[in-house]
Formats: structure tokens, C-alpha cells, sequence
């Protein structure tokens, strides 16, 4: 995925992350092979997937990622994070939290931009966000698995793991309009 819209891909590499149901991700340079940082991930659907995708925000690109963490006294929440486009190898991807809803029926937690709000506001706040920020869900990330590529060598793998991502479906813009 192009996280820094420089036209030149990232690549990320996921692995399980622990109890809060986070999935640990380092991004590395597709041109230089070096690694620029890493990442916390929410969990979508299922813990080994990731919802990443470019969305249209009033005619500027921004990545967006859904997902959810187990939060103490909070339960499952439920998130909606936007990323930043640029990265400091020196520490994690830092990400801002639009919004935040325990998915827990008995706590109804609900945040916009780090403020509590009650529920019919948070949803006119979700509602706007979503008007003006539009999803252009082709360009989604699809994580592939390493146990779902067949091969008899390390080479053969690492080829066959190259040819797989070459032909996603997974679209990228052309940022630079």
C-alpha cells in the first residue's frame, strides 16, 4: 500500500499481535528494502485481516483504518484511525483516532477526536465524516498469507509471493493528479 503517496508502494508485513487484538505491522521501503516503521493495527472481522484503504476527503487523498481493540472497562472498540502520510523510522506509526465506540451494549462508549460524546451526536459527527470522506474501496490493502502460496524452495516462495501481490486487485491511485 502507498501509505506516503510518493507513487511508490510500501510494503507491510503483519504478524499476530496479543490480547487487546492488535496486529503488529512493519512497513518497509519497497525501493530501498529498508524499514520505516511499524504499527499497531485494530483488527477487522478477524484476527489475522486489516482494513486499510485511501479514501477522497474533500479532493485530498488520506488512508484510513478500521478495526477494533479490546480496552479495559471498555470491551471490544470498535475504531475508525486516520494515518499520517509520512513516517519517523525512529518510533511507531502514530495514528489519530477520529472515532471510537465500545461495541459493548452495557457501556455505550463514544468518541469523536478524543471527546466523550453521547450516542446521537457521535453518529451526526460519523454520518458527516463519512460525507465528506469518501472511501474508494478498490485500493483496500489484501494481506496475503504466506501459508496460502505454494512452493518447494525459498525462492520459489519469495517469487511466488512477488507474483501473487503483483497481481491483486488491490488498486493505486495515481496521487499526484
Amino acid at each position: 500500500m502507498d501509505l506516503d503517496f510518493d507513487r511508490s508502494p510500501e510494503v507491510l508485513i503483519a504478524y499476530p499481535g496479543g490480547s487487546m487484538g492488535n496486529i503488529f505491522i512493519e512497513i518497509y521501503s519497497l525501493v530501498t528494502g529498508e524499514m520505516l516503521t511499524t504499527y499497531n493495527a485494530p483488527h477487522y472481522n478477524n484476527s489475522d485481516d486489516i482494513c486499510l484503504y485511501v479514501a477522497d476527503h474533500n479532493g485530498d487523498y488520506v488512508i484510513l483504518a478500521e478495526g477494533a481493540f479490546r480496552v479495559p472497562d471498555l470491551g471490544l472498540v470498535d475504531l475508525v484511525d486516520l494515518l499520517p502520510n509520512t513516517f519517523d523510522s525512529s518510533a511507531p506509526l502514530t495514528v489519530e483516532n477520529i472515532f471510537a465506540e465500545s461495541a459493548s451494549s452495557e457501556v455505550g462508549h463514544y468518541e469523536y477526536r478524543g471527546t466523550v460524546l453521547e450516542k446521537a451526536q457521535y453518529e451526526e459527527y460519523y454520518q458527516q465524516f463519512f460525507k465528506d470522506c469518501q472511501p474508494i474501496e478498490a485500493t483496500q490493502i489484501q494481506l496475503i498469507h504466506w501459508s496460502s502460496i505454494e512452493a518447494e524452495t525459498k525462492s520459489e516462495l519469495i517469487e511466488a509471493m512477488a507474483k501473487t501481490l503483483i497481481l491483486s486487485t488491490q488498486e493505486f491511485l495515481d496521487t499526484k493528479k
